[in-house]
């Protein structure tokens, strides 16, 4: 054999390795977590000199849109093919759809906990968190959790392995995620796991794009911690009401909020046993196994 083949069979062997969907999610997550944490810390340590609120709003905003910036520019053409889960499709549309469903989804869970008797309204709160918590809890955590989660990590992981795998080891990652927060207990992994795995992932299935995942993200965090008053994965905001709990904890989700209790988990269950039956309905679940075709809408 040649050098010549040698070379050949040699730069075959690495572009193969460099596309393969593993490959793919590890490069980019590992870059995605490196620009997002970088920008992070570099905002720590800058003094805007700005107003308290106009600081926040740019500590946040500026990893972010750093983050979609390298999302879009270089991540979206890792792997076999370019493709881009931010595009103008759905923008506006799912964003409100998904908005409306996460508000709609959690103050069911508020209403049948007003029902059972373990939530209720101690009086009125204030606004004084309200541009924090849609920042932060809101537009933050849903771009910034929704493309590491479904951008990247589903994606190739669906492309190797199949739509169920994804599901699956995307939800166990959120709950392993979870587990180090503090107080967590087996019920609030288990909830976020639902809610923030299988629900979010179903979601995008659904649409092959971020925004409506991204819009139920932000609609559930935002409509719990500042319509509801409760804390959002154990953080306590001042929001419009000032809530009160009693009963089971199961039920109330105790300190760490309904957002955290068996009633979250059954309703994330049952609309993302839904959601995925209806993406699975369009044609946009693979089957288990190591495909080499991506479902497109």
């Amino acid at each position: 054999m040649t050098t010549a083949t040698h070379s050949s069979a040699f730069a075959l062997a690495w572009q193969k390795l460099w596309h393969h969907p593993i490959t793919a999610a590890f490069v980019a997550a590992s870059l995605f977590v490196f620009v997002w944490l970088g920008f992070a810390v570099a905002m720590v340590q800058w003094d805007t000199g700005l107003s308290p609120a106009v600081d926040m709003v740019v500590r946040e905003m500026i990893p972010v849109l750093a983050c979609v910036t390298v999302y879009k520019l270089v991540i979206t053409r890792l792997g076999r093919f370019r493709k881009d889960d931010l595009g103008l499709r759905g923008v506006l549309a799912d964003t409100a759809i998904g908005l409306g469903t996460g508000a709609a989804l959690i103050s069911a869970v508020v209403g049948i906990a007003m029902l059972a008797g373990v939530y209720g309204i101690a009086g009125w709160g204030s606004m004084v968190d309200a541009l924090y918590i849609v920042v932060v809890a809101g537009i933050s955590a849903a771009v910034i959790e929704e493309i590491l989660l479904r951008g990247i990590l589903f994606r190739w992981l669906e492309e190797a392995g199949g739509s169920f795998l994804a599901l699956i080891l995307t939800s166990a990652l959120v709950g392993a995620i979870q587990a180090f927060s503090p107080n967590a207990a087996p019920l609030f992994i288990a909830s976020q796991a639902v809610v923030f795995g299988l629900l979010m992932g179903g979601a995008y299935m659904l649409t092959r794009s971020l925004w409506l995942p991204i819009g139920l993200h932000a609609g559930w965090n935002v409509t719990l911690a500042l319509g509801w008053g409760e804390p959002v994965s154990g953080i306590q905001y001042e929001g419009l009401v000032i809530s009160e709990y009693g009963g089971s904890d199961w039920l109330s989700g105790g300190i760490m909020g309904l957002g955290s209790s068996a009633i979250a988990l059954g309703i994330g269950l049952l609309f993302a046993v839904w959601v995925t039956r209806k993406a699975a309905a369009v044609g946009h679940w693979l089957p288990f196994g190591w495909q080499r075709a991506v479902c497109e809408p």
